[in-house]
């Protein structure tokens, strides 16, 4: 038995499938749907979060800044921007993509003050 989408039900039936969890399986997930929900995510929960993805997080910033200093402030300054009322993310994939442009945009922005030193 496949069931009817649930924009297309009346607010009763709805309802119903809300209360029996029929709802949950036949939702269909739209563009929107991008494992980001609305609320800020607990600090404790995203200090965990951050620091499982703390060796990607290492490799990419060395990658892009050599070994040193500057891979580590590349890193702290990720932390810091992204401490900063974190959205909560569903999927862990998609927490980690959004550190990941964190990191890269602060690994980039050393990049162009180095150049500046320089000059």
């Amino acid at each position: 038995m496949t069931t009817p989408d649930i924009k297309t039900l009346s607010a009763t039936d709805r309802n119903l499938q809300l209360e029996s969890g029929i709802a949950d399986k036949a939702a269909p997930r739209t563009r929107a749907d991008d494992g980001l929900s609305s609320r800020c995510e607990d600090p404790a929960v995203f200090g965990a979060r951050f620091w499982r993805c703390y060796r990607l997080l290492h490799f990419i910033a060395s990658r892009i800044l050599g070994n040193g200093d500057r891979t580590e402030d590349a890193i702290a300054n990720c932390l810091i921007k992204a401490s900063h009322n974190p959205p909560s993310f569903v999927y862990e994939g998609a927490f980690r993509s959004w550190l990941v442009r964190i990191l890269i945009d602060e690994a980039i922005l050393i990049l162009r003050q180095d150049r500046e030193a320089q000059i």
